[in-house]
């Protein structure tokens, strides 16, 4: 992909490549090629404030597609039926190297799987991961995410010890989640505008837009 729209990922994720290269194939299989939907979602996720924060759109988009779109949806869908779910975003910064890969300097944030080191306490087991150390305030941020979890295995209540927030259930008015850095921090209304363009500017996937996709048998 880099060679054919001509750009370096560890320099910059270009407005074409995401029109071209992300959002087209996307609409054109989901969307029969809807040409206002393409343009909602190009405009939406492209920029000309700087490189760094076009490279970002990408990211943005692929993950509002594949997690944060959908998560938000199943969360609304549980709660108007009754059901009792708790959000939460990890956004604590905490790069893991594997091998020699490294992350383009525009990547800002937390990337996907990154809370598992926090979760499992990956370091004590890992020894590769020594560089990247817990700091004391990691650590009880581990402790805390840890007790959570295993509190809300054994109860369906996820309890953090003594001294922890409180983490309240999701609800359609607050919409509580509980944002997983240090400090922690009990929030509402996670990404707004998001959740109003994709809920509002993009008409839902169903099985009357999938585009009959050809198979082949062959090997």
């Amino acid at each position: 992909m880099q060679e054919i729209f001509e750009f370096n990922v560890t320099e910059e994720i270009p407005a074409k490549f995401i029109c071209d290269g992300m959002v087209n194939p996307f609409v054109e299989l989901f969307y029969k090629n809807d040409t206002d939907i393409k343009q909602k979602m190009c405009s939406y996720y492209t920029t000309e404030s700087s490189k760094d924060e076009q490279s970002m759109r990408a990211n943005h988009l692929l993950g509002d597609i594949i997690f944060n779109h959908p998560a938000m949806e199943m969360l609304n869908y549980h709660t108007r039926l009754g059901g009792k779910s708790y959000q939460y975003l990890f956004s604590k910064e905490k790069h893991i190297e594997w091998g020699s890969a490294s992350f383009p300097e525009w990547a800002t944030g937390s990337s996907h799987g990154e809370d598992l080191q926090f979760m499992f306490d990956m370091h004590t087991v890992m020894p590769s991961l020594n560089e990247t150390k817990f700091t004391p305030e990691e650590k009880d941020l581990s402790d805390k995410i840890i007790q959570y979890w295993t509190s809300f295995a054994k109860t369906g209540e996820p309890y953090g010890g003594g001294g922890a927030i409180q983490w309240k259930p999701f609800d359609l008015t607050s919409r509580y989640y509980l944002d997983l850095d240090t400090p922690l921090e009990l929030r509402s209304n996670l990404s707004p505008k998001m959740v109003e363009f994709w809920s509002k500017e993009i008409p839902p996937i169903g099985l009357e837009h999938v585009e009959k996709v050809k198979r082949h048998d062959e090997l």
